[in-house]
Parts: structure tokens; C-alpha cells; sequence
């Protein structure tokens, strides 16, 4: 099948012969491929005529499956990169594709024994999570592929039955079920440690509004919970609490990556503890997952039982940061 090209000086059939002083690419093509045994295809050709013409600072290209375009991608990236103080971005629309291009860029350092320098490693291992940092440092996107935070069961699941919050902000986060459960999670911060304890939760489905005031209030009576984050989404409810059962609530930040990777922090510093009678919050840290579909433009956590009480976790530890607007 011939491939269509929106401009006519854009060939499929040979790579054109440019100077390094005009085109993009300062090394040159054709030897490239020769040393990795490639024989490009039309829409490979296509491409790399696109970025090498002067003409052209920005290039779209709509092609079809098994058509080479990530490959061709990681090599016009490889060879940017072999220029001295040049740097490349390579995206792909979901951690599983971005595995890809990280092997096939390992597969052209290791087979052209490439030497490879990681600058700032340990500066950057301190300000990021364990799962960030292997993602960005170390190429490794299991954690991604599967569960979400790795939440340290042995040492930080503890007793906290009797535990004095007196001193301390208690809130909570609200995630509000319609067909699915109603979660919510109550955690005190300590100033002096910077640290937060999951002390209380509640979860349940097809209950009333009024059934879930209900046992919100009997939770906020015993923990004296100053905040209330709640899932922006569900102002009628919000309204309800405060209009017909006099819970204040605050709309949450509801940034779903950025909240899930401000969590991992906290959880990778080991800075969350969960009381050990909290099931529903111990399920959910350790069976909250990713959406393993591949089409998916964007990467978000898998819809199951695990998510609601991890979108309150979400909403109370996120919110409790940045936001400080009120009903």
C-alpha cells in the first residue's frame, strides 16, 4: 500500500542525501541502518525525510500498526543523542509502550557498546518515590504495570486503637459511591515527625444519604476531625451533609497522577502508618492497581474494589497539602 504524504517534497523511496549543515539529523542515516542490517520501509523513509528537511520543524505522522514508527522513533533518537550536549524526549501514550522504547534504546547502546553516564542519581533518589525513581533512573516499569504503592505491611501496621491525636490536624478523605461503596478514611498528622497515622475508615454501599451521615458524624465525634476532603464531583451530596446534617466538607484535589505520586511519597518514606483493624485501607494499599489496557491515552488506576477507599486515601493525604479552600 502506497503511503500519502500531505507534502511533495517528501519521498518514501530514498533517504535524500542533505549536508549536515542543513538537516536535522547531523549524523547520517543510510550508514545507521547499515551497521543494524535495516532496510527501511516507505513510512520509515517518509519520516526521516520529514525530520531532516529544513523546511519542517514540527512533523505528524498517522501510521498504521507493525509499520516500524516506534523503532524508527528510538533510532532518529539514538542519533540525536550520539551528538555531544544534545538531549531527547521520547513519549509514548502509556507506561507499556514506554517499555518498549526503553529496551530497544538498552538493545542500541549495548550493540554498539555505548558508554552511559546518569547524572544526579542519588540527589534525584531522595526527592522521589521508590517506584518514580526506578521508572525514570532505572528503566523498570513493573511497579507501574501493576500495583500502585508499595506500602511497607511489616513495619508500618501498627495499633492504633488507643492512639492519642490530641496534639495532632486530624481530617479525613470522602470518596462517594453511588451504585459503588461509600469510603472514608481518617488520618492524623503529627507535626513533629511529619508523619501521617490511618487511625479509622469507614466503607459501605446502597445505604441512604442520611445511613452514611449517620456513621460519618459518629466517626467525626470520636477523632474531633477538623477537615472533611470530599470528591469534587459529588457537590449534591456535599450540599446534603452540610445543608441537612451539618458536615462540613472540602472539595478535593482531584489531580488523579499527581495524587497518586504525592501518596507514593509519602508511603516510599515511610511516613504513613495504618491501624492494623483498618482492612478496607490495607486492601486497597496493596490490591490498588493500574489499568493494564495498552490503547489507553492516558495511564489511570484500574476501576475495582480496591479504589474507592484508595481515592480517599488520595483525596485526604493530597488535599491536606494544597488546598486550603473552604465550603
Amino acid at each position: 500500500m502506497a503511503v500519502e504524504i500531505s507534502r511533495r517534497d517528501i519521498l518514501s523511496d530514498q533517504i535524500y542525501d542533505l549536508s549536515s549543515e542543513t538537516r536535522f539529523l547531523k549524523l547520517p542515516v543510510p550508514p545507521y541502518l547499515e551497521l543494524l542490517g535495516i532496510e527501511p520501509l516507505p513510512s520509515q523513509v517518509v519520516i526521516i525525510n520529514a525530520i531532516n528537511n529544513p523546511k519542517y520543524r514540527f512533523v505528524c505522522a498517522a501510521v498504521s500498526r507493525r509499520q516500524g514508527k516506534t523503532y524508527i522513533a528510538n533510532i532518529i533518537g539514538q542519533l540525536v543523542s550520539l551528538v555531544p550536549g544534545s538531549n531527547i524526549l521520547i513519549m509514548s501514550p502509556n507506561y507499556s509502550l514506554s517499555q518498549i522504547s526503553f529496551d530497544l534504546q538498552r538493545n542500541l547502546i549495548k550493540h554498539f557498546d555505548l558508554e552511559v553516564t546518569k547524572d544526579k542519581k542519588k540527589e534525584a533518589k531522595k526527592s522521589m518515590s521508590d517506584a518514580e525513581f526506578r521508572q525514570e533512573y532505572e528503566a523498570d516499569f513493573n511497579t507501574y504495570e501493576g500495583q500502585i504503592w508499595k506500602f511497607n505491611f511489616e513495619e508500618n501496621v501498627k495499633d492504633l486503637s488507643n492512639f492519642d491525636t490530641s496534639k495532632m490536624d486530624v481530617f479525613a478523605g470522602l470518596d462517594v459511591g453511588y451504585k459503588d461503596p461509600t469510603a472514608l478514611c481518617v488520618i492524623a498528622y503529627d507535626w513533629d515527625s511529619e508523619t501521617f497515622y490511618l487511625v479509622d475508615e469507614y466503607l459501605n454501599a446502597e445505604r441512604t444519604t442520611e445511613q452514611h451521615a449517620m456513621e460519618i458524624q459518629k466517626l467525626i465525634d470520636r477523632w474531633d476531625i477538623d477537615y472533611i476532603y470530599i470528591d469534587s464531583a459529588a457537590q449534591q451530596t456535599r450540599f446534603d451533609f452540610a445543608q441537612n446534617y451539618g458536615i462540613s466538607t472540602i472539595n478535593a484535589k482531584k489531580s488523579v497522577l499527581d495524587g497518586i505520586g504525592h501518596v507514593a511519597n509519602i508511603i516510599d518514606n515511610d511516613k504513613l502508618l495504618v491501624d492494623q483493624e483498618a482492612k478496607q485501607s490495607l486492601t486497597c494499599l496493596d490490591a490498588y492497581q493500574w489499568d493494564p489496557n495498552p490503547n489507553l491515552v492516558r495511564e489511570k488506576p484500574k476501576h475495582n474494589m480496591a479504589s474507592h477507599m484508595a481515592d480517599a486515601i488520595r483525596y485526604a493525604l493530597y488535599s491536606f497539602i494544597v488546598t486550603n479552600v473552604t465550603f
